[in-house]
């Protein structure tokens, strides 16, 4: 871990070695009673799995310390797994534990400057910590943290220009995605021109089924319910972001506590359908097949799961199918 002893480098004028403690206090997260969860209502909660989104999938309804609401532009530490600051950019929610906030002690700390600054820090930290299942980082460590900073103006003219850099970046992401996004909407197009209309004759030995008469139609695991005194572990789970219309995103698969009978009665298996419920248009039963691309996965409430009956209709036909 870096010191202020080993920290001999000569720095810029002005600038000096300074550790993170002398220039924000650490405010360690809540540990919120899970009981008290709840997908609809309360006040929005923020895990660790929630910094990437700034979307808490959870709230927690029971009373809180205000001490603890997390407001737009506060900049917060996940202390487990992958050790990032983050600037969050979410609504007003609450600090849940193994989520920690920066406080600046003083008005001549830029916290946007601050944010580019730890990434590298914390990335040292956890390359050099032990674990066995995951990396934990304490208050103490961050603490100890030693930066090289400078005057409160160069702070300021450094994350304006890392903004505006940023900012470009994101614009030719955009830019990518949207190309991206119209190329695969092909498929669909495609696919829309080869099968028959609604209320066009069927070819020659065609027939119309509900699709409940050629397979099983499950919906998944409701985030939020009661698991209290049950045996849960944790495991990756499908939301409607990860279902695409012939397509899966499974770049950013987050996991939930399940029971047992849970996992055992909603892993997807190889060629299982998976269709959104809806809410948008765009959300409404697009979907894609599983191909068992994590070995062990289950799906959320608001995605449905078809295990059809090979004996009478092939995955790849219904999803096709059901992709025109």
């Amino acid at each position: 871990m870096s010191t202020l002893t080993q920290k001999t480098r000569e720095l810029p004028v002005g600038w000096r070695w300074v550790r993170l403690g002398e220039l924000c206090s650490i405010q360690n997260g809540f540990a919120f009673d899970s009981m008290m969860f709840d997908a609809a209502k309360g006040k929005p909660l923020i895990r660790i799995r929630d910094l990437k989104t700034n979307d808490p999938s959870i709230k927690f309804r029971g009373p809180y310390n205000e001490t603890y609401l997390v407001r737009n532009g506060d900049l917060l530490i996940g202390m487990d797994g992958e050790f990032r600051a983050y600037c969050w950019q979410g609504q007003e929610a609450l600090l849940n534990q193994r989520v920690c906030r920066l406080l600046p002690k003083s008005d001549q700390i830029d916290i946007r400057f601050l944010y580019f600054l730890l990434d590298d820090h914390l990335l040292e930290i956890e390359q050099a910590t032990a674990y066995t299942t995951v990396k934990h980082i304490s208050s103490r460590e961050i603490e100890a943290i030693t930066l090289a900073l400078p005057p409160l103006a160069e702070q300021k003219r450094l994350a304006n220009f890392l903004l505006d850099q940023l900012a470009a970046v994101e614009k030719a992401r955009a830019a990518a995605y949207a190309r991206l996004e119209a190329i695969e909407a092909l498929p669909a197009a495609f696919l829309r021109q080869v099968f028959p209309k609604p209320g066009q004759p069927l070819p020659n030995g065609w027939k119309v089924l509900p699709l409940g008469e050629v397979g099983v139609v499950v919906s998944g695991v409701t985030l939020g319910r009661n698991l209290a005194g049950q045996s849960v572990r944790e495991v990756p789970y499908l939301r409607v972001a990860n279902v695409k219309d012939g397509y899966l995103v499974l770049s950013d698969v987050t996991t939930t506590p399940a029971t047992p009978g849970e996992i055992e009665t909603l892993k997807l298996r190889q060629d299982d359908l998976l269709l959104t419920e809806g809410g948008d248009p765009d959300k409404l039963g697009r979907g894609s097949l599983w191909e068992e691309q994590l070995p062990e996965c289950i799906h959320q409430n608001h995605i449905f799961r078809v295990r059809l009956n090979t004996n009478v209709v092939q995955p790849a036909f219904a999803a096709a199918l059901i992709g025109s």
